[in-house]
């Protein structure tokens, strides 16, 4: 996987089309272009490279306006200038319907302090927003035992 520095236009898997036009509930006709950009990203001390992606909702007239721009393998851009995917995790869905985040496709579902963990992804031209995860339950019992594993290991004779 190449790393890309700015999200790029990813056509539909199925349809192929680079704007997915739906009706919003308040009856205006709207547009999703999918992002992807690809990161590297530290997840318990492993680096590895990531795909992110984002759809981003637009306005028919930006559609319009934006016209030849949007077409596969582009970068995006809002006023001429690329922006950025990031992560933000939280306790509460970022939408009705939401599922929350689970490990692997299908498998258990990831808590923070019991509650259940749900993931979006934004596109941002803010150089100073940064990811905002929040620490699984899963991983604060690792850290626990770590912890208990350095200070035996503080006590231990040499």
């Amino acid at each position: 996987m190449k790393i890309m520095k700015s999200p790029i236009i990813v056509a539909h898997p199925v349809t192929g089309a680079i704007v997915t036009m739906f009706e919003g509930k308040d009856g205006k006709n709207y547009g999703r272009v999918r992002v992807d950009v690809s990161v590297y990203a530290i997840v318990d001390n492993m680096e590895s490279k990531v795909r992110r992606s984002a759809l981003i909702t637009l306005t028919e007239d930006v559609i319009e306006d934006k016209g030849d721009t949007l077409k596969d393998g582009a970068v995006y851009l809002v006023n001429g200038q690329p922006g950025r995917l990031i992560v933000i995790e939280s306790t509460t869905p970022f939408y009705d319907g939401q599922d929350p985040k689970t490990k692997g496709k299908g498998g258990e579902v990831i808590t923070s302090n019991g509650l259940p963990v749900f993931r979006d992804t934004i596109f941002t031209q803010d150089p100073d927003a940064h990811d905002k995860l929040i620490s699984s339950d899963r991983v604060e019992d690792v850290s626990e035992a770590t912890a208990e594993t350095q200070e035996e290991g503080a006590n231990a004779p040499f």
